[in-house]
């Protein structure tokens, strides 16, 4: 389980007792925060059609237009290809066209901590519409590299493709949102009367061991909408433009490969819903960080 930098650093107690309601209090953030999102599930299959979802693999793209590629020239890698119209419908989500996730191979695939929003070693690509006639062949031809062609040297996160199917549920905050899960447990703990301290405290104190691993599983593995899975810390503000988690993927082992972000980590990509609304991915958040 996560655990916060300055956990110890608690200038006062809990104001807490034995008889301290916390299930009532998971029961009232999970009321308050539960809110829909589609949980991706991936498994080993080969030759995968172009232009289904999937993870890694050869991406769908129309051959006459520019591959993405980052300022140095090179020919970014497909991460993750997300076809619409087989994802149940979320609010202000696109029902149709193919969303792709692209990024660089490399230590820090991709990413630009200093520059998280700039889209470099990494791309957010829709297409709005799809041609039916292109070909695997049409764009292998375009010398590009996929996730199977890449040495399994932890230079990118899978060296497999990965067929994925879509669970539509509730997700809840979870404990790695921190600054967001206390302010949700101070409106949950008022909502069901329980005495808490109004500052200077560490929500995670208030749940026993069994809660705090109810709490930091429930963000965990692949995601599009919903609430985000750190193994660190929340890199937005509270009041961050990037209120949309626009996807995740986990660290997970499936069949006889894995999925593997540096030790134990897990990739998101962050847009604010008013980006979301208007199809425009030019603005976007990557981030991934790992034990």
């Amino acid at each position: 389980m996560k655990t916060q930098k300055n956990q110890t650093d608690l200038s006062e107690p809990v104001l807490k007792t034995a008889e301290f309601p916390s299930r009532s209090i998971i029961s009232e953030l999970k009321r308050q925060t539960g809110t829909p999102a589609v949980k991706i599930i991936a498994r080993e299959e080969n030759h995968i059609p172009l232009a289904k979802s999937k993870f890694g693999g050869v991406p769908y793209w129309n051959p006459r237009e520019p591959y993405p590629t980052s300022s140095d020239g090179k020919k970014l890698v497909l991460l993750a290809q997300l076809n619409m119209a087989e994802v149940p419908p979320l609010e202000d989500f696109p029902k149709s066209g193919i969303m792709q996730f692209f990024i660089n191979a490399g230590s820090l695939y991709g990413a630009d901590a200093s520059h998280p929003t700039v889209q470099d070693g990494w791309r957010v690509v829709y297409h709005d519409k799809v041609m039916e006639n292109v070909t695997e062949s049409e764009v292998l031809a375009l010398g590009i590299p996929t996730s199977t062609s890449i040495l399994d040297d932890g230079s990118f996160p899978l060296a497999a493709e990965y067929a994925l199917s879509f669970r539509k549920t509730t997700a809840y905050l979870g404990l790695q949102c921190y600054e967001r899960f206390v302010l949700a447990v101070k409106r949950a703990a008022q909502t069901v009367g329980a005495a808490i301290q109004a500052d200077g405290f560490e929500a995670y104190e208030l749940f026993n061991d069994d809660e705090r691993g109810e709490l930091s599983s429930w963000n965990a593995g692949h995601w599009i909408g919903g609430y985000p899975y750190f193994m660190q810390d929340d890199v937005r503000e509270v009041s961050s433009e990037f209120d949309t988690l626009l996807f995740q993927m986990d660290s997970e082992s499936i069949g006889e490969g894995e999925i593997m972000w540096g030790d134990m980590g897990v990739g998101n990509f962050f847009i604010s819903r008013e980006a979301l609304r208007r199809l425009d991915f030019s603005r976007v958040l990557y981030h991934w960080d790992c034990c």
